[in-house]
């Protein structure tokens, strides 16, 4: 078989896949007859439904879960994620600026992090260091990092861009926080203004490392 007539077929049964139902709901049929002895069907008003608890696909779809809990790097659904939270524009709900949130916010161990740049018209750049588990952001992404926090800053009525991002190691025990990596979404962070940011702004003794290898 030919590699195109492969595809073709492959093409097929996941086509057949994607309308796959899983509820359905429609009017039972009566039967009619005619004067000159024909059957018709017509709706009646009694609904036929059905629909699926459960698939076959439920236990792959919570392995995968499973497996990709805090080892996700990227996928579409991330890029996206990014690319709105890029481009978002600033909400209209205003409240008072000390309300900001901290400038920088770490979870303990190895999580994605992000740098955050907000332009205060009063105060000029402001800048905001982010960490977070999985478990607390709501997903495994940088866009999920940085989701509260942008809210945040917007509800403030503030510019917000995401400059970047990569990893914090941050060990409360000692006191010490490494930063490293990149984002697929948003890019390398400055990780040396993070480690001067968190610094500067807590007890915490931080580096940096911008080898190319780490992610």
């Amino acid at each position: 078989i030919k590699n195109a007539e492969i595809q073709e077929e492959y093409s097929k049964n996941s086509e057949r896949l994607a309308l796959q139902c899983s509820y359905l709901k429609f009017l039972d049929p009566d039967v009619v007859v005619k004067e000159n002895g024909d059957e018709d069907l017509k709706p009646s008003n009694r609904w036929n439904e059905y629909k699926l608890n459960h698939s076959w696909w439920d236990a792959l779809l919570q392995n995968y879960r499973d497996d990709t809990n805090n080892e996700a790097t990227t996928s579409l659904k991330d890029i996206q994620g990014a690319s709105l939270l890029k481009s978002r524009t600033q909400a209209n709900i205003k409240v008072k600026r000390e309300l900001l949130p901290p400038r920088v916010a770490l979870s303990p161990g190895a999580n994605k992090y992000v740098l955050v740049k907000a332009k205060d018209p009063d105060n000029g750049v402001l800048w905001f260091v982010k960490s977070a588990q999985a478990s607390e952001c709501g997903g495994p992404y940088h866009a999920n990092v940085a989701n509260d926090l942008v809210e945040w800053l917007e509800a403030c009525d503030l510019e917000v861009e995401i400059t970047g991002g990569g990893r914090i190691d941050y060990n409360p025990e000692k006191k010490y926080a490494n930063v490293y990596g990149f984002s697929y979404g948003f890019g390398k962070g400055n990780h040396a203004k993070a480690a001067a940011l968190i610094e500067k702004n807590s007890d915490i003794l931080a580096t940096f490392d911008n080898s190319p290898a780490l992610y």
